[in-house]
């Protein structure tokens, strides 16, 4: 049973899960990324470089894993900054506390969720009743919205689920049908749901003043379901999935695509030898990756399979091979002598750790026209991750169980000699390699694929980037942004 009238059997390590699973982000405002974002984002606005972010990722999943204080937190707080010479937005005690709460407050709520959905496979309806703290500091609509129970799948909690602002102390509770019967509640009625409202609101970010669209009686930044972009909807979310497609999440304006001319690199590297060829050829008109520039908006992991559903299947449990074992041996060969084992993992600059391995050659081998040479570029794996000249991140939403994906791309355009220049993009979804992308062409061609928030450029002038913006930022922050002091 869940919330107030059950309580959960489990652990409450959904909450702090969440909080481990984000992936550092540096931005300059709070607007650099939105909404669903932040549910496989950890940032601090004005936070530009990684290992400031870094530090206070791993302060915050400390203080929900071990139970400590704000004043517990405030101390890491304060050896962060002199540590690291941050010139912060706003007074001491507010900034701690703010970050502190926010992060708090998300996580229990996504955690929440979490635990719902795992009492959503005993079977039976689910239901979710709104809870606020009724005392004078309550905002009027969050009062108004206090005991609506809804089943969990209804479109109220898609935007209205909390917290729902700075500050916001309201929650709710996961409910069974016995749980409604013990209570003596009932399922609120259609025509008893308060009427939904939007409100346009004039947003302050680096690059000027956006128009945004928000629910009567929300923060700006805060409607959506955290809960559901963490952990999908559904008990089976995996097959849900399935059935959904991955769509992308666009940035604001000015910090997706870059114009930035990128020159090629040079490299001591060469391409390895090419696997046989399985007997049956690709298909008419699917042109080999070396040779194929992506279409615009094209995205290398997506092109072949969903982004953000996890890694190729591998192991026992793969698919059979469509390729001679002959090719089969080769692909998994050449990947070793790159490696050095049949598995590796490579560190990026910003530290994030990759996991590379034989899924994939599981991978390749599962369709024909996948085994298109692209092998002889193995070698260069190593350099791409360790040595990227920009890694970007991008965001992604599955349309059937809404969970919401995270992706670091790895771009560098290689001159392997006075002829030959390559273009090489390789996806990572969390912490496994996920795809690559390789052809021949010129730098125009990579710009479909230079998508997402840049976050770092390997001539040191992606904290520039961020850093440039901080000021802007800041005072950007006064908009509605990390100043909230409403409670609720």
């Amino acid at each position: 049973m869940a919330g107030g009238a059950s309580s959960f059997a489990l652990p409450f390590t959904e909450a702090i899960d969440f909080l481990k699973d984000k992936v550092d982000v540096p931005t300059a405002s709070w607007t650099d990324i939105r909404e669903a974002m932040h549910a496989r984002a950890f940032v601090v606005a004005g936070a530009t470089k990684a290992q400031l972010v870094a530090d206070f990722h791993q302060a915050v999943t400390a203080a929900i894993g071990e139970g400590r204080t704000l004043e517990d937190f405030r101390k890491d707080f304060d050896r962060i900054v002199a540590a690291h010479g941050w010139d912060y937005n706003g007074s001491r005690n507010w900034r701690s506390g703010v970050i502190y709460n926010t992060n708090m407050r998300m996580a229990v709520a996504a955690g929440r969720w979490a635990q719902g959905m795992r009492l959503a496979e005993g079977g039976g309806r689910l239901y979710i009743r709104y809870t606020a703290i009724l005392d004078s500091a309550t905002r009027p609509l969050h009062r108004e919205w206090h005991a609506i129970i809804l089943p969990v799948d209804h479109p109220f909690w898609d935007t209205h689920y909390p917290p729902n602002g700075w500050n916001c102390r309201c929650s709710v509770q996961f409910l069974t049908e016995d749980d409604l019967r013990r209570m003596g509640w009932e399922v609120t009625k259609d025509e008893d749901i308060p009427a939904i409202l939007w409100e346009k609101r004039e947003l302050k970010t680096p690059d000027g003043t956006e128009i945004v669209s928000v629910p009567e009686g929300i923060d700006t930044g805060f409607g959506y379901n955290v809960g559901k972009a963490a952990w999908g909807r559904g008990a089976d979310r995996l097959a849900i999935e399935r059935h959904g497609k991955w769509e992308e999440l666009k940035v604001p304006a000015g910090l997706g695509h870059s114009a930035d001319k990128l020159d090629p690199v040079k490299t001591e590297t060469k391409p390895g030898p090419a696997a046989p060829k399985p007997d049956k050829a690709p298909a008419k008109g699917d042109a080999p990756a070396s040779d194929k520039a992506p279409a615009k908006g094209d995205a290398p992991a997506s092109r072949d399979r969903g982004i953000g559903v996890g890694p190729p299947p591998s192991g026992p449990g793969a698919p059979p091979a469509t390729a001679p074992a002959e090719t089969v041996d080769a692909l998994r060969q050449a990947l070793r002598q790159t490696l050095g084992a049949d598995e590796a993992v490579l560190t990026d600059p910003l530290g994030e750790r990759i996991s590379v391995g034989q899924a994939i050659i599981d991978h390749m081998i599962e369709v024909p026209s996948r085994i298109d040479g692209r092998e002889r570029f193995f070698p260069f794996i190593p350099e791409l991750v360790e040595a990227p000249q920009e890694i970007w991140i991008g965001f992604a939403e599955n349309t059937a169980s809404g969970r919401v994906s995270i992706r670091r791309r790895y771009v560098r355009y290689v001159q392997i000699d006075k002829t030959l220049v390559i273009g090489l993009v390789a996806d990572a979804d969390g912490n496994r390699w996920s795809g690559m992308t390789f052809f021949r062409g010129s730098v125009s061609a990579l710009k479909n694929l230079r998508t997402g928030l840049r976050i770092w450029q390997s001539d040191g002038t992606g904290a520039a980037i961020l850093a440039a913006a901080t000021a802007a930022g800041q005072a950007a922050q006064g908009n509605g942004g990390e100043d909230g002091t409403a409670d609720a």
